[in-house]
């Protein structure tokens, strides 16, 4: 089985006391990258409106550690990227430091924080499952669902009922930044975006090759 490749991508804009990333649209990040590509969703929490910006939790990048200015939501979760699949497991600084994966991304719990769980808003939830045609294996399947609009519970138990499990399930930022990108197109927006027909700026996505 041909194990399709992830791809973490983040455009560092400065080095100050803090590291920061411009922001850019789902599409721009597409584009930058010449691969063939299957999909594109968004990624990290960020902590302002502002461009370039602080991502809120740790990320390792390129072999790269960055650490993240909104350390309170606790606790939460991190998914490494290899090359040959992906990894889900609590957040662990010292696998950010000097861990084999080289990308990963902090999300949170999606069952123990409250992002306006109540709200029906934009919501992006990925997880890994193993592939069922080599359940042993130690590459993982990626499964991400994005969702314009649902509740935390809603979106928490709809990516359950595709077979992942509370352990593998990781929140990544949602309303209007919850964005899906596919060879056709934008298909998903973020709540936020619905009214105006554009997609928020972010600063970071993922992005899965069609090999």
């Amino acid at each position: 089985m041909t194990v399709r490749q992830f791809f973490f991508v983040c455009h560092r804009a400065m080095i100050i006391s803090v590291t920061k990333f411009n922001r850019y649209t789902l599409d721009q990040f597409w584009n930058s990258i010449s691969i063939a590509k299957a999909g594109a969703i968004n990624g990290q929490f960020f902590n302002d409106g502002k461009s370039p910006t602080t991502l809120s939790f740790d990320v390792r990048t390129s072999n790269s550690p960055i650490y993240g200015q909104d350390p309170g939501y606790s606790p939460k979760k991190q998914i490494e990227f290899f090359s040959s699949g992906v990894y889900t497991g609590p957040e662990n600084r010292s696998r950010i430091d000097y861990g084999p994966a080289p990308n990963i991304m902090v999300g949170l719990d999606p069952l123990q924080n409250d992002k306006r769980g109540w709200a029906s808003i934009g919501r992006t939830f990925v997880c890994t499952k193993a592939n069922p045609a080599a359940p042993m294996s130690p590459s993982q399947w990626f499964v991400a669902l994005v969702s314009e609009k649902s509740t935390q519970t809603n979106a928490y138990n709809a990516i359950n009922a595709w077979g992942c499990d509370y352990n593998s399930i990781v929140m990544f930022d949602g309303s209007g930044s919850a964005q899906l990108r596919t060879q056709g197109g934008i298909r998903v927006m973020g709540s936020a975006n619905m009214v105006y027909g554009e997609n928020r700026a972010i600063p970071q996505s993922v992005v899965i090759s069609n090999n």
